[in-house]
């Protein structure tokens, strides 16, 4: 990617945070290390600590960079207006959508957001179990969005995020891919584990 800024926080770990002009990000559902595509680019994968992050001098600008969620999601966490230097996010099956209205936190989400697609996340205040064997994961109070893991999805998200318990997941963030659905409160259930980081 052309026009990033590698970046070390005070523990040395190394990040890229996107900067300049309008591009396109891919949301790779399938990886959760960042990769570079480009056929006329000279790539270079930097991998500090548990951050991976990607530096592609590409000489086009139309080259999208490629991207797993856990990495999207460190950037939300660590640079609260990563989102907003307004870049395309491409996601498998889905389209194509402008970043500041794409990545939503949890604890902002209203009854505009209700089955819009978007990119929703924050910091998980508690887990509660749900009927059929399933969880929900909240953040903030009772106003604030909240994530439906259904039953079926429990083993292979415990598995997927090297879980032993509900309790692992306080203090962690997540960010799920998924629609906001209205209920007693608006809720998003998490269609696979594929759309769903938590770090």
């Amino acid at each position: 990617m052309d026009r990033c800024k590698a970046r070390s926080n005070d523990v040395g770990e190394t990040t890229v945070v996107v900067e300049g002009g309008e591009r396109r990000v891919v949301l790779d559902l399938g990886y959760e290390m960042p990769r570079c595509d480009s056929d006329d680019a000279e790539k270079t994968l930097i991998r500090v600590g548990r951050v991976g992050s990607c530096l592609d001098r590409a000489k086009s600008r139309s080259t999208p960079s490629v991207y797993g969620l856990k990495s999207v999601l460190r950037q939300l966490v660590q640079y609260g207006a990563f989102h907003k230097s307004m870049f395309e996010v491409e996601v498998e099956d889905r389209g194509v959508f402008k970043s500041d209205a794409f990545f939503v936190k949890l604890v902002e989400v209203c009854s505009q957001h209700a089955y819009s697609f978007g990119g929703y996340w924050g910091v998980i205040s508690g887990v509660r179990e749900a009927q059929d064997n399933g969880f929900w994961i909240n953040v903030g109070g009772r106003g604030s969005a909240s994530v439906l893991v259904e039953g079926e999805l429990r083993e292979e998200f415990f598995e997927r995020n090297n879980l032993n318990s509900l309790s692992d997941l306080s203090g962690r963030s997540v960010m799920v891919l998924g629609s906001p659905f209205p209920g007693r409160k608006l809720f998003i259930p998490l269609e696979g584990v594929r759309y769903c980081a938590i770090c």
